[in-house]
């Protein structure tokens, strides 16, 4: 697993409401296959608290100041509370189909989570 700082969306960024991730990736290229070497990846330390949380893979052709501009929901993951626990891997999965050049993240929180700090990002394949 190839990672580097530049395809990180959180660097250990606390989430214990809703929040977009604190980067967005360009990917370089547009229209991702299903046959890239590029998984999505999320891990945190423990959370405390009943909520649960969901991940949701964002994408835009085009970014203004930073921003994605019209971003689209590619994936969702729902995350349960037994999950955010001390390493746990929250999502592990490839990229889908459908990911333009900028991709982003939004954490949903909902009912009560505190704590929990989240380490995500993009991951190549040697």
């Amino acid at each position: 697993m190839i990672l580097d700082k530049e395809n990180l969306f959180s660097d250990k960024q606390l989430v214990s409401a809703t929040a977009n991730a604190d980067n967005i990736v360009d990917l370089g290229i547009s229209n991702f296959s299903a046959n890239n070497n590029a998984s999505l990846f999320a891990c945190t330390t423990p959370y405390v608290g009943t909520g649960t949380l969901v991940v949701e893979l964002l994408t835009s052709s085009e970014l203004n100041n930073g921003i994605m501009v019209n971003p689209v929901t590619v994936a969702t993951y729902p995350i349960t509370n037994a999950a955010l626990i001390a390493g746990g891997k929250i999502v592990d999965t490839r990229i889908p189909m459908g990911v333009s050049q900028y991709a982003g993240l939004r954490y949903t929180v909902t009912g009560t989570l505190a704590g929990g700090i989240i380490t995500s990002g993009i991951a190549f394949d040697a």
